[in-house]
This record gives structure tokens, C-alpha cells and sequence, in this order.
């Protein structure tokens, strides 16, 4: 098989830490190499700079440039707000946190 793609769903009303889907992916005999996602959190602002705080998992997810980044950081009402954020995850290693390059977002409530 040369590629695939596939979609993990968590249960309606459940989170899951989504860094998770790379290693069962290898346990499996497979490769990742892009994983998007779309993350529902609270934006934080932190010492990388802005965050989501997702339920489920330890750290928060870092915010890195993207197409719609920029607007979530001159908005001094999207801190500490619940958002949905829509793009592709880069899953830490070592001291590196996990990232999410960010391609749009939707604020909720």
C-alpha cells in the first residue's frame, strides 16, 4: 500500500489525547505522515506562545503560524475562550512540545 487515509472519531461527549494515533499507527506497521485534526480547547497564552488546552491530554497543544493564527492573536477576546481548531499536528519529541499548524478555526458558544 503506497498511501491511505483514514478518520478517528473520539466518542460524542469524549476526548482523546490525539499524539496517541502515531504510535498505534507503528504498532500497526504503518506511518503517519501527515495527521490533521481538529482540536476543541481553551486558547492560552503560554511561554511558546499561544496554546490550546485540549481535555484529555497533559500539555497543551503549541498554536504555530498558519493561515488564521494571526487573527487569534490580535483578538484580545479569544484568550482563555473555548475554540475549535482545525489543522496539522506535529507530535513532540524529547523537550519538543506538540505543535498544530494552524488552517482555520471557529470560536464556540
Amino acid at each position: 500500500m503506497q498511501k491511505a487515509s483514514g478518520t478517528v472519531k473520539a466518542v460524542a461527549g469524549q476526548s482523546f489525547d490525539p499524539t496517541l494515533i502515531p504510535r498505534a499507527l507503528d504498532r500497526a506497521g504503518f506511518a503517519a505522515r501527515e495527521i490533521d485534526v481538529t482540536a476543541r480547547g481553551t486558547l492560552t497564552q503560554g511561554d511558546s506562545g499561544l496554546s490550546l488546552r485540549v481535555p484529555g491530554m497533559d500539555d497543551p497543544i503549541v498554536l504555530q503560524d498558519g493561515p488564521r493564527l494571526e487573527y487569534l492573536r490580535r483578538d484580545p477576546q479569544s484568550l482563555e475562550s473555548r475554540v475549535e481548531v482545525l489543522g496539522k499536528l506535529n507530535v513532540g519529541k524529547g523537550s519538543k512540545p506538540t505543535s498544530m499548524k494552524v488552517t482555520d478555526f471557529k470560536r464556540l458558544e
